[in-house]
């Protein structure tokens, strides 16, 4: 049987999932004033992990401290509020549940370690179905009010520059109405480690480059907003080579995570 770890990142105390492949994360530990109990931390003291940048980066403290320290066959990640669906049954785009998060749960999203075993060692990559918005991913980050398109534009022009073979599949993810979001994903460990390797480049020379001091606390976590169109960016460029078995799943919204 393939390793499979899936994180879960968490803020503060919730009601999570937990199993042989599922693990709740608390990220931004090093910022935080409080352990979360039964959570994996990552600012164990390595010297290689961005801990203390998770208001720029959100979730993908966590990524990045797994990519440089974890070993595995396939590597995901998820978040306290939405999940990714592996039940065979057929979902909607986004599904909504108040259940608490307990035997019920697992059952209806398949988030038992056989059944997300059984689905994850089919395919090189699982993601979140798209999202049609209507209008085009680099005009919806137009138009929000937590970021600037400029930082949008500036990651296009280090994929041009540095990444030239993938720049027409983001220039055509960019002006698609269609999203994926969330920085939800379940890859393959090559996969895992080459995105991670080219994510991480492009948001390091975006830190280098772009003084984000004026920002709001909102827009300053513009790593995390790049993070999910570049993951849409990757995932359509994986997807146009037609060498890896990709597939699409519902997520799953919980209103209601308070732990119990």
């Amino acid at each position: 049987m393939s390793d499979v770890k899936i994180f879960i990142s968490c803020h503060k105390p919730v009601s999570a999932v937990e199993n042989g492949v599922i693990k709740p994360v608390q990220v931004g530990a090093a910022l935080a004033k409080t352990r979360l109990d039964g959570m994996a931390y990552y600012d164990d003291g390595a010297e290689d992990n961005i801990s203390r940048l998770n208001r720029k980066y959100c979730e993908l403290t966590a990524q990045y401290y797994v990519y440089k320290h974890v070993d595995a066959d396939y590597y995901g990640f998820m978040h306290y509020r939405r999940y990714l669906s592996f039940s065979k049954k057929r979902g909607a785009l986004v599904a909504y549940t108040t259940k608490n998060i307990g035997g019920k749960f697992v059952k209806n999203y398949g988030l038992d370690e056989k059944t997300v075993k059984s689905v994850v060692e089919k395919y090189d990559m699982i993601m979140p179905k798209a999202h049609f918005i209507l209008i085009s991913n680099r005009f919806m980050y137009k138009i929000a009010p937590t970021g600037f398109v400029k930082d949008l534009d500036f990651c296009l022009e280090v994929i041009k520059r540095d990444y030239p073979q993938m720049y027409k599949t983001a220039k055509r993810y960019l002006r698609s109405p269609f999203s994926y979001t969330c920085n939800m994903f379940v890859m393959k460990k090559e996969l895992f480690l080459d995105y991670s390797a080219w994510l991480f480049d492009i948001l390091a020379k975006f830190d280098e480059s772009v003084d984000c001091s004026g920002y709001t606390p909102e827009q300053g976590r513009v790593s995390g907003y790049l993070g999910e169109r570049l993951l849409g960016i990757y995932f359509s460029y994986i997807k146009s080579l037609k060498k890896y078995k990709t597939k699409t799943v519902s997520r799953v919204f919980v209103r209601d995570t308070a732990k119990k």
